[in-house]
């Protein structure tokens, strides 16, 4: 049998050293239509992966319909390869009007993450309008507190079934800022609610210019909830920031990653929207390069 191990040993010790592995949303390098998924994998070079099921497979059953049988083989495919499911990705919208599907969606990628022994569950926190231009909407108590009640039956069946809810604060979302989580991880039983932290999530055209300060306010807080931290850059297009492929915008990643080590989160770094396999393997470099560097 082939052995898929050798790359992250020779890394294994760098990242352990500073509790990060090194990953990526896996949709942004491959599909799960290789004759060898395991040994493509390998050759993609990450240490762990968020996984969105529906842009990862080609399967003609609806999401809330897969097969529990493919669904173990996609976790036997990982294992093989030794790169660990970080976060199973179900970004559903908790203040949608039918509240009930999105409950019902969610639960069943509780019941999939159970099945494939993957910890955390990822969600970010949702919308009442469909313009995030108007996004202060969704900062209202009302909204707030609505959020609270659509996450409770959410958070106490994943609780049942051993798993995590990871939540995503996002500049335009109710959960938007270091209070706002703080308030809503209060709202649920210790250990039910873990963080996944996305630096440029958390800022808008009002307030990116102090990145510095609100990522160090984040992080200061909720360093030991942070289990996933996302790695996506911006650029300011037409008054609005666009999302960019890491170090290729306006992110000050070094301060990032210095926080990061700053307060001891031990955390699976996923860069998100890189352009394939290559673009991914330049830009773990340069993430490598910086935390090599710190002392």
């Amino acid at each position: 049998m082939a052995c898929y191990f050798s790359y992250k040993e020779r890394i294994g010790k760098m990242n352990s050293e500073y509790n990060f592995q090194i990953g990526a949303r896996i949709h942004d390098l491959l599909q799960d239509c290789h004759a060898d998924l395991s040994e493509a994998l390998v050759a993609s070079t990450v240490d762990c992966v968020q996984l969105t099921l529906p842009k990862f497979v080609r399967w003609s059953e609806s999401p809330q319909n897969y097969s529990m049988k493919k669904i173990q083989k996609i976790q036997a495919d990982f294992e093989k390869a030794n790169v660990d499911i970080s976060v199973l990705s179900c970004y559903i919208n908790p203040l949608a009007e039918n509240v009930k599907k999105e409950q019902d969606t969610f639960c069943r990628f509780i019941d999939y993450a159970a099945a494939m022994g993957v910890k955390i569950v990822g969600t970010e926190t949702g919308s009442v309008v469909s313009d995030l231009r108007d996004y202060k909407c969704n900062h209202t108590e009302e909204n707030f507190l609505k959020l609270i009640e659509s996450l409770r039956p959410m958070v106490a069946y994943a609780f049942e079934r051993g798993v995590t809810v990871g939540i995503e604060s996002v500049a335009y979302y109710p959960v938007h800022d270091e209070k706002t989580f703080a308030r809503l991880k209060n709202a649920f039983p210790e250990g039910s609610i873990c963080c996944i932290f996305d630096p440029t999530n958390l800022l808008h055209i009002g307030n990116y210019q102090n990145q510095r300060e609100i990522f160090e306010n984040f992080v200061r807080v909720h360093a030991g909830d942070i289990r996933v931290v996302h790695l996506k850059d911006f650029a300011v297009v037409n008054g609005w920031l666009e999302e960019h492929p890491l170090f290729e915008g306006e992110l000050d990643v070094g301060f990032v990653i210095a926080l990061l080590k700053k307060y001891q989160v031990s955390a699976d770094l996923i860069v998100e929207n890189a352009k394939g396999i290559e673009n991914y393997k330049h830009i773990r470099n340069q993430l490598e390069t910086i935390i090599g560097g710190l002392k």
